[in-house]
């Protein structure tokens, strides 16, 4: 207003933004800057255009007399002198704007300050929209200095303190304070309605009463105008000024959640009027006046918004006129429609922008899917599940995924059709992706029986794909591989590229979990070349972490990480940030940058990984992470922490059946327990984890297993060969319950350390230089070179005792020396050494066959 070029300056927004209470604010700093004065006109209670020049006369005291209009008396009064006129309320006599630029014109002193809930829309005007306050982040709420800092907080405390002069910013209440000035839009007036009910309720019991805003937001100072002493008036006051087709289009606009574009409300429109509505000339009207507001989308679109404020008083307006039920109905359909064009395109080189498209429209999915199951639809809502599973898994909302699939195909059970295969697809790779592997079997099982009717056999390959993943996850791994090649089979014979690439992405897991990573990597990549050339993004970071896993396992860090690297970018790029396979990928480059030697860094990944999935509840992950975190804690020589790390993990993956991660931490438990001194209780927890093992498969072990073989050895040493094997095959008789309860009840916590035993696990995060190991090398003597090399082709204990006609004991000795020589700790560093520094001349054969 200081500035020489605005003479006219209109403060517009929504009632109860605080226009006045700004322009107050403003005319007050300028008190010396206008010489002769800064003058209020309330127009309030003004209706009429015509008695606008009147009432502001009326500021200056001005009649008229004789001929002389009373517009040349205004101006002849005020044309010399430095004044600002403050004009409130305008929005009700728009029409009488003109005489403003008359009188501005010939009074080149004279400025005017406007509030209005729309702009004027003459020569010369300067419009500042006024916006609702800004909010904290109620998830993340700061400290208490930051959160002061934010003008809604600090007006929610002045009105607390004037009602309750002991009123006080509390750890208990805090959060509710957030909340409430969030639920409120950031209103001005919204907030101190709110803040007057804090003589009955304290800010807890206030949001709780705040299910609905507007009956509670009444009662104020007595000293406003009654359009001001409740939201309701106020908000009613800018309806009643709208003609009929603007309170129609506002009304309709209430049924959208988090706004929409703007060819939904025409869509909805369209559907429920034979006539053709002027969409775009009200909806700019109410864009103008403030009543919704437009916000540029990620993909340039423009994007219509409410305040929730205002949704509510928009929403019992089409109640009361009796709409509700028509227009929730054809907002519904448009968004079925939506998401059934969404559906193929999820598979496609454009699935980013449509991933992006229904994350923006989530709240309009919910709301169609709340309408249509309570109008018992359930038609119509099970085409939306089947058509949007893929968005609900590949966004991370699997628990809302999965219940909506559950609620809905409950409701349709004689339902025999495409729609319904489409949901139990969904249903069952999202139980799978939660790691609830009976929950899944029922639901694959069900689908299987729809192939005799249906006749479709994507059904069948799709449903064998599902059975092979779960009991591959049990560690049945032949049954697995026939149930991989049968789906495989059927997949060709109907060229479904999407489903040959899943299944070859399975057989490569599967041939990696028993240990044979050379036709792990080989499917792996050619499931990855299939979605490359489908240009199928979504399921590349899948097979990347994949193929990663197997190079971390062999020692390839640095081509690991660049796989994982391309697999978290494009999770980026599909919008999953914090899904599972960005949790999966950083606990990979977690344990990598750990073993590279940055310890520290690579548990904090580590933890981020595990956050991730506590987040997304898929109790896989969790146990998973958990596992991973108790070996590399115990490495970093925390016992205890690490205890608490296997504990957790171990009791996670015994209600989920997943043996590979029990014998995880079963081996970390152990060894715990060794550095802690109670070697027979270490020797037990070994022993249930190797008869664990040999159930998983007869031939091989998981091999990611963390090896503890140095270990076994000082504490055989330290008991002594007897006492070590009657305590090893005691572990190995014991149920799953006799060893949770021993470890709860028997096995106390202690925190006395062995440091002969800590320094033989934490031998270091990274393995001896080349040269150390070469000047080694020839000390290997035959039989060792032999083993060592028929370790490296990825065969197992016991297939390696079988080759060479010796005991498996026999095997691990010559694997602890080994070890000793080489001066690494595990079995995956010895292979690196192996294959990386050709240390073996001798061909040992076909090993990737056995």
């Amino acid at each position: 207003m200081r500035s020489s070029d605005i003479h006219l300056l209109t403060l517009t927004g929504i009632g109860g933004v605080g226009k006045t209470r700004l322009a107050l604010k403003v005319a007050e700093e300028l008190l010396e800057t206008f010489t002769d004065g800064v003058y209020f006109v309330p127009l309030a209670s003004v209706s009429n255009p015509m008695l606008v020049l009147t009432t502001i006369a009326q500021v200056f005291e001005l009649g008229e007399f004789g001929e002389r209009k009373l517009l040349e008396r205004l101006k002849a009064h005020i044309q010399k002198k430095c004044i600002l006129l403050l004009l409130d309320n305008f929005e009700q006599v728009i029409p009488a704007a003109p005489l403003l630029v008359e009188v501005l014109v010939a009074c080149p002193s004279v400025k005017m300050l406007v509030t209005s809930r729309e702009a004027l829309r003459i020569h010369g005007e300067y419009e500042h929209v006024v916006l609702p306050l800004p909010l904290p982040d109620p998830k993340h709420v700061p400290d208490r200095m930051t959160l002061t800092s934010y003008t809604a907080i600090q007006l929610f405390l002045q009105h607390a303190l004037a009602v309750k002069r002991d009123f006080q910013l509390t750890e208990e209440n805090v959060h509710a304070i957030v909340k409430l000035c969030v639920h409120l839009d950031g209103l001005p007036l919204a907030i101190e309605l709110a803040a007057r009910h804090l003589k009955l309720f304290s800010p807890q019991k206030l949001l709780t009463r705040m299910g609905r805003r507007l009956p509670v937001l009444t009662g104020g100072m007595r000293d406003i105008s009654e359009r001001q002493s409740s939201l309701r008036n106020t908000i009613k006051w800018s309806y009643d000024l709208l003609n009929l087709q603007e309170q129609r289009v506002f009304r309709r606009l209430s049924v959208f959640a988090s706004g929409c574009l703007p060819e939904a409300i025409e869509a909805l429109c369209a559907t429920i009027d034979d006539a053709p509505v002027t969409i775009v000339d009200n909806t700019t009207s109410l864009l103008d006046k403030h009543l919704i507001q437009s916000r540029a989308g990620g993909d340039g679109e423009t994007r219509l918004l409410m305040l929730e404020t205002i949704r509510e008083y928009a929403q019992e307006c089409l109640e009361a006129g009796g709409e509700e039920d028509i227009a929730r109905s054809a907002h519904a359909e448009f968004y079925l429609t939506l998401a059934e064009e969404a559906e193929p395109e999820l598979r496609k080189a454009q699935q980013v922008l449509w991933l992006e498209r229904l994350e923006q429209e989530h709240d309009n999915l919910r709301s169609a899917l709340h309408w249509l199951t309570s109008q018992e639809d359930d038609e119509k809502a099970l085409r939306i599940c089947a058509a949007l599973w893929r968005f609900w898994v590949m966004r991370g909302h699997l628990s809302e995924g999965s219940q909506w699939l559950e609620r809905i195909l409950a409701g349709s059970r004689d339902k025999v059709t495409q729609i319904r295969a489409k949901a139990l697809e969904g249903a069952g790779r999202i139980a799978i992706y939660q790691s609830n592997l009976d929950r899944a079997t029922c639901i694959f099982t069900e689908l299987a029986a729809l192939f005799p009717t249906l006749g479709d056999k994507r059904i069948a390959a799709l449903s064998f794909n599902a059975m092979g993943y779960v009991q591959r996850h049990k560690g049945e791994y032949t049954a697995a591989q026939a149930k991989f090649e049968q789906s495989l089979a059927l997949y060709q014979d109907i060229q479904d590229r999407w489903g040959i690439a899943e299944t070859l992405w399975l057989m490569s897991d599967r041939a990696y979990f028993q240990g044979d990573c050379r036709t792990a990597l080989a499917l792996g990549r050619e499931s990855l070349s299939i979605y490359q050339e489908l240009g199928d993004k979504a399921n590349m970071p899948t097979v990347l972490l994949s193929l990663a896993t197997i190079l971390t396992f062999q020692g390839e860090y640095e081509q690991a990480r660049i796989l994982l690297e391309e697999s978290i970018a494009i999770s980026y790029e599909l919008g999953d940030k914090h899904g599972f396979n960005y949790a999966y990928g950083l606990s990979i480059i977690g344990r990598i940058t750990f073993y590279n030697g940055d310890c520290i860094k690579g548990l904090a990944l580590l933890q981020q990984s595990l956050q991730i999935f506590r987040e997304l509840d898929i109790q896989r992950g969790i146990a998973h992470a958990l596992g991973f975190l108790g070996h590399l804690t115990l490495h970093r020589r925390d016992p205890a922490a690490a205890r608490t790390f296997l504990e957790e993990g171990l009791s996670r993956s015994m209600k989920l059946d997943d043996k590979w991660i029990m014998t995880i931490c079963l081996d970390g438990l152990g060894k715990v327990l060794a550095v802690q001194k109670q070697t027979r209780w270490a020797a037990l927890l070994w022993g249930r984890s190797d008869a664990l093992r040999e159930t998983i498969t007869t031939y091989s072990r998981p091999v990611e297993r963390i090896d503890y073989k140095p270990l076994i050895s000082c504490v055989r040493t330290a008991l002594g060969e007897k006492a070590f094997m009657t305590a090893w095959e005691e572990g190995r008789r014991m149920s799953r319950g006799e060893i949770w309860t021993a470890l709860v009840s028997s096995i106390p916590y202690t925190a006395q350390q062995d440091e002969s035993m800590l320094c033989s696990d934490t031998h270091s995060c990274s393995d001896k230089p080349a040269s150390s190991v070469l000047e080694q090398i020839d000390e290997l003597t035959a039989r060792e070179q032999e083993v060592l090399g028929l370790v490296t082709l990825g065969l197992t204990d016991a297939q390696v005792a079988e080759r060479l006609i010796i005991s498996t004991r026999t095997v691990n000795a010559h694997l602890c020396s080994i070890y000793n020589k080489l001066g690494v700790t595990s079995r995956s560093a010895a292979i690196y050494r192996a294959t990386h520094q050709h240390l073996l001349q001798t061909d040992f054969g076909h090993g990737s066959e056995m």
